[in-house]
């Protein structure tokens, strides 16, 4: 016996460039159509992923709702999930989350999936209000192991509720880093993609720059990435003299193309879930200093395909950047484990499968 193809509504914060909006965009062009339909629908405004979205026929809501005062608009989206009557709601990132779980019982949705992608270790009221609104959700996907453990511990939220789906890499992605591998800057590049907020942590990498630049005098230091610590981040730079050597950037949608002309990949985020562009990074060959954090440790295996240092600590960093800078070799040999290691574990197709394997759990098909 055949079944229509279940209705599914992709619910997610703000849907511009980031690793979760990277995700739902992989997951929603990919799904099998002849089982389920997808929608989706961003609580804030239009964003870059949402337009690709468009682009490729797939339906994208966007309900404005960005300011506190806006949440009269809640009722709008209530309204419409009791109009579209959708087999299940998926959400993504926590002010979707809390809402589209509330909404969603509200409207009737049959099914609530939350998706949590970051161990968060700053706002304590996101942990508390994921614990007190858990009743409303059939399960969350965590993006890893340390995020999953993370949340049993810090939210309180019981282990069955809770199952892992990790990020995975389009071969597309792998096709683009394999055509840019040639182009290379001259001087040794060191570089992180990243937002520029306190999560991230890149002031320590910036301290380790100086450190680091003594050394090698000619070497430059790529920072790509926006966010509310940019203009900080900048004067630090200058405060540390080391602005000649360190390159903002900005935000870039080329980075397949910047990955190819750094050396060393580095991440020295405080906190974590699983950081995609460390994934991206390995993709592309490249060694990855990260911090020993999140779901980091999932990905890195240190001193076999990348390096994992403490986090918060500049000295470590620093030590750890300029070991593989004066080893061409263990740079090679950690790039090439780690592009093997996403190639035979995190597929884009394993991601989607095992989501897939979720919905068909609920509905029984």
């Amino acid at each position: 016996m055949t079944f229509p193809p279940k209705r599914i509504f992709y619910f997610i914060t703000d849907i511009d460039i980031g690793g979760a909006e990277k995700m739902l965009f992989e997951l929603v062009q990919r799904i099998d159509r002849s089982k389920f339909i997808p929608d989706v629908g961003c609580l804030k405004g239009e964003g870059i992923v949402g337009k690709k979205l468009e682009a490729l026929g797939i339906k994208v809501r966007y309900f404005h709702i960005e300011k506190l005062w806006h949440i009269y608009k809640l009722s709008n989206i209530v309204s419409f999930l009791r109009q579209e009557r959708f087999d299940i709601l998926h959400s993504y990132l926590f002010h979707a989350n809390i809402i589209g779980r509330v909404c969603g019982r509200i409207a009737g949705i049959p099914i609530i999936i939350s998706s949590i992608r970051v161990c968060e270790k700053k706002k304590q009221y996101h942990l508390w209000m994921d614990r007190i609104t858990s009743w409303m959700v059939n399960l969350e996907i965590c993006v890893s192991k340390e995020v999953k453990n993370f949340t049993i511990e810090k939210a309180n939220i019981s282990e069955h509720k809770l199952k892992i789906v990790e990020n995975g890499i389009p071969d597309s992605f792998l096709d683009a880093v394999t055509s840019y591998r040639n182009k290379k800057a001259h001087s040794l590049v060191v570089g992180t993609v990243a937002r520029l907020s306190e999560q991230k942590g890149i002031k320590y990498l910036l301290h380790a720059a100086k450190r680091i630049i003594e050394q090698f005098p000619s070497i430059t230091v790529i920072i790509a990435g926006s966010g509310p610590l940019s203009s900080q981040l900048k004067e630090l730079s200058t405060k540390l003299n080391i602005s000649r050597n360190v390159k903002f950037i900005g935000f870039r949608n080329d980075i397949p193309e910047l990955l190819s002309v750094i050396d060393i990949f580095v991440l020295p985020s405080l906190w974590e879930g699983m950081p995609n562009v460390v994934l991206e990074a390995m993709a592309a060959g490249k060694p990855v200093i990260a911090t020993d954090t999140g779901g980091s440790k999932d990905l890195i295996d240190s001193n076999i395909n990348g390096v994992l240092v403490e986090p918060g600590n500049s000295e470590a960093l620093a030590e750890a950047i300029l070991k593989l800078l004066g080893d061409p070799a263990q740079r090679q040999r950690l790039g090439e484990s780690a592009r093997e290691k996403v190639k035979e574990r995190f597929p884009i197709d394993k991601m989607v499968s095992k989501t897939e394997q979720v919905y068909t759990q609920f509905l029984n098909l």
